[in-house]
């Protein structure tokens, strides 16, 4: 009986541990935007670059050279995009073509759409393309995020909300 025992115990034991490993490989089976942006946001916080940032809304313009203090929250919204969710793993396709690596899904369910990954020859990233889609009843919204390494980075987007007047910005600063 003590046998029996000991080897059901061991049995769950090494089912626990092979399920934490498994965890551990789905979230980090896509390209880690989140990461990613965190160190580039480490990165230009050391640099301290001037930016160049003009915003559109509606069809009006406002520009300014300013230092951005927070890089974290300035590239927040291109992090939010990672798609390292334990319930979003096996949902996306990936695919390289040449330089670039195209991570997409067609599901519904999931906002970020596509994302593209493009290398230079010597495997730095020179973009990263972010494509997002939500709709449903009430609302729906199109982005596009656009990174470019020290040079640049684009927020657009398009929103409509049921019963109200649609809605179009477009951020890029420049570096």
């Amino acid at each position: 009986m003590k046998i029996f025992a000991a080897c059901i115990l061991v049995f769950v034991l090494f089912s626990c541990k092979q399920e934490v490993q498994t965890k551990a490989k789905i979230s980090s089976s896509y390209f880690d935007l989140s990461q990613y942006f965190s160190q580039e946001a480490l990165r230009l916080n050391k640099l301290h670059p001037k930016v160049n940032k003009t915003v559109f809304t509606n069809g009006s313009a406002e520009n300014k050279t300013i230092t951005i203090k927070d890089w974290q929250n300035e590239l927040a919204i291109f992090k939010a995009a990672d798609i390292n969710k334990s319930s979003w793993a096996g949902l996306f396709k990936e695919q390289v073509v040449g330089h670039t690596t195209i991570i997409s899904t067609l599901s519904k369910k999931i906002p970020v759409k596509r994302i593209e990954i493009e290398r230079m020859a010597d495997g730095h990233i020179a973009a990263v393309k972010i494509y997002k889609f939500q709709d449903n009843y009430l609302y729906q919204s199109a982005d596009t995020l656009t990174y470019f390494p020290d040079s640049s980075y684009e927020i657009k987007n398009h929103q409509k909300i049921r019963l109200l007047k649609e809605k179009v910005y477009r951020i890029i600063g420049k570096f």
